[in-house]
């Protein structure tokens, strides 16, 4: 019979306070019902089989702080993304707005900004490769070739994005007449798929460049002599065959 002024809310096994005071174990390792019970607690309740309800009995308090420790480590996973998520949105706009700006001065002053702010994110990288450019062709050779210097042993090699500063690199160095770092740069780019043909007319003319002709016209050659490689650089290996 239940007591008098006791609910049958009250007596309901799966209610919070119910939970916990029948879990609280007993100095003979039972825990002790809310109702004054005969020493059962809220898994022997559950009607499972003895070998669960002893593994829980004994493992629960373990079991819930492990799925805790879980929970824990899934929001916290769960929102660092959200916010690099939001930091790379961020970026990826100021560089768009950066590269809008139509003059040179304002835009420079953009992207040393985005890089400031977001020196991590791809869109800072985008903003150091650009600045680089940009010196390059305000004719700031040696600050461009410092730019793409700095910039490579951040990129790794599986990254399209080194084959391009390397070609850039290649060419501001032949402006600087620092013939033997390009010819460098460009037999590396030889080896590079999709910059093959680049590296081959960049090492045929640096060849060329010490007079030797002979191994020049063949680095010409197979520029010519290669598939699927852009019109302009096989005219211009054909130009220098000539």
């Amino acid at each position: 019979m239940k007591r008098q002024g006791e609910s049958v809310t009250d007596k309901k096994v799966f209610k919070i306070e119910n939970i916990m005071d029948s879990a609280a174990p007993t100095p003979n390792g039972s825990g002790s019902g809310s109702g004054g019970g005969s020493g059962g607690n809220f898994i022997d309740e559950l009607n499972l089989p003895p070998t669960v309800a002893d593994f829980l009995t004994i493992w629960y308090r373990h079991l819930l702080a492990g799925l805790v420790l879980l929970l824990v480590v899934i929001l916290g996973w769960v929102f660092s993304q959200q916010y690099i998520s939001g930091r790379e949105n961020r970026a990826s706009e100021q560089l768009s707005v950066a590269m809008g700006a139509n003059d040179s001065l304002v835009r420079v002053a953009a992207l040393n900004e985005l890089i400031a702010k977001y020196p991590r994110t791809g869109a800072g990288l985008w903003g150091r490769i650009e600045l680089a450019h940009q010196a390059r062709e305000a004719g700031e050779m040696a600050s461009a070739v410092q730019a793409y210097e700095e910039l490579l042993p951040t990129l790794s090699r599986l990254d399209p994005r080194r084959p391009m500063v390397q070609l850039s690199l290649a060419q501001a160095l032949v402006e600087l007449k620092r013939y033997d770092q390009a010819a460098a740069v460009y037999l590396e780019l030889e080896t590079i798929v999709g910059f093959e043909a680049w590296g081959l007319l960049g090492s045929g003319d640096m060849l060329a460049r010490r007079g030797d002709m002979d191994a020049a016209w063949e680095k010409y050659r197979q520029v010519v002599a290669m598939e699927n490689v852009a019109r302009l650089l096989r005219a211009q290996a054909l130009q220098r065959l000539r």
